[in-house]
This record gives structure tokens, C-alpha cells and sequence, in this order.
């Protein structure tokens, strides 16, 4: 060889199986790129949305167990308690009061406590209402839901239906005209803003 003349030597050569495993590497790499972008475009989309998902509770309050200050009524209504009642100012048949009553979606009224009685007696004025008592002749007492009376109260007179004036309950002939007093169960609702605050005694929904 002559002065000067590079000698040029072969790469030397990899050892066998290196050029596999460095694909398997690249390849576990971008593998492991690809999912942890995936899970960061899951959360992203995620949280926009439901921006606040995991600080959010939904409540649902099964209607037999609505609080008493949630308990509402239809307009022109009185609610005591989880009952609402409605003062007729036209005068029918007890039957025909029967008849309007379930119109509303409601019953003649079906006295069960003393409370109410008492309420009742107070709201009915000079008026007299029937109520949701009547019996054939010479029967016991119904309501209008076919329970037997009670005798949660003194009924006087011999009459087939029962009203109810501000001294009590009395009876008289189903065929005369009277006012009617309606009763049905309220509904549950979240007022606006929030809760309402407790109310007792007798409300009349505001308009």
C-alpha cells in the first residue's frame, strides 16, 4: 500500500436480534403516546360536559316522604298540613258536590282529625258545606271511599248526608243545594330559590 492511501474498514456488525428489540421499543413508545393522549382527550371531554360532575348530587324526593313545607296547592286552595281544600261558592246536590269534587281531581271531603275539624269549622263562615259522609237509611255512616265512620265527631240531625256549618257537623236531605267542601292530597315541589320556610297552620297558595 502506498504512502498517503486511506484504508477503509467495513461497520463493524451489529449482534444479532438488536435491530427487533429496538423496533419493540419504538413501538411500546408510541403505543404508550397514543393512549396517554387518548385518556387526556377523554378527560378534557369529560369535563366540558359536565364541568362540575363530581361535585354534583342529584336528589330525588319520592313523594311519600315530601316534607311538610314543600307540600303546596292549587290556586284558590287552603292547604293544612299535606291536605288542600277547596270552598265551593255554588250550591249543589250532594251527589252533584260529589260530581264536582271529582272534576277537580278531588273528593268531598273526608274529615280524619280533630285539627281539621276544627280549621274547617272556622273557615266555612255562615255557609254550610256538604262533606264526604252519607248513609243509607237506618245504615251506618260512609265516607265516600266506602270506610266506615269513625266517630271522630258528633253527626246530629236525621238526615241521609252530613255538612258541616261553623258549629259542626249536621245532616239533612241529600237533594237540597248546598255549598261543597273538596279535599284532595297536595303535590310536592322545590320552590324557586331554594327551600321555603315551614309554614303551620292553614295557607291559602298566593297567587
Amino acid at each position: 500500500m502506498e504512502q498517503g492511501d486511506h484504508l477503509s474498514l467495513p461497520p463493524p456488525a451489529e449482534a444479532p436480534g438488536c435491530e427487533p428489540q429496538k423496533l419493540r421499543t419504538v413501538f411500546m413508545i408510541v403505543v404508550s403516546a397514543v393512549a396517554l393522549i387518548a385518556l387526556i382527550v377523554l378527560a378534557v371531554a369529560l369535563g366540558v360536559a359536565d364541568p362540575g360532575r363530581r361535585n354534583t348530587t342529584v336528589l330525588q324526593i319520592p313523594r311519600s316522604t315530601c316534607v311538610e313545607n314543600l307540600i303546596t296547592c292549587p290556586k284558590s286552595w287552603l292547604r293544612f298540613h299535606k291536605n288542600c281544600f277547596y270552598l265551593s261558592t255554588e250550591a249543589r246536590t250532594w251527589e252533584g258536590s260529589k260530581s264536582f269534587c271529582a272534576s277537580l281531581e278531588a273528593t268531598l271531603s273526608k274529615i280524619t282529625t280533630k285539627q281539621e275539624l276544627d280549621l274547617l269549622k272556622k273557615q266555612v263562615g255562615l255557609f254550610n258545606f256538604w262533606i264526604g259522609l252519607s248513609r243509607k237509611k237506618d245504615s251506618i255512616w260512609r265516607w265516600t271511599d266506602d270506610n266506615v265512620f269513625n266517630s271522630l265527631f258528633i253527626i246530629t240531625g236525621g238526615g241521609e248526608c252530613a255538612y258541616l256549618d261553623a258549629s259542626g257537623v249536621k245532616t239533612a236531605s241529600c237533594n237540597q243545594p248546598r255549598r261543597h267542601l273538596c279535599s284532595k292530597a297536595g303535590f310536592c315541589r322545590q320552590k324557586r330559590g331554594g327551600i321555603p320556610h315551614t309554614t303551620y297552620g292553614v295557607e291559602r297558595e298566593r297567587t
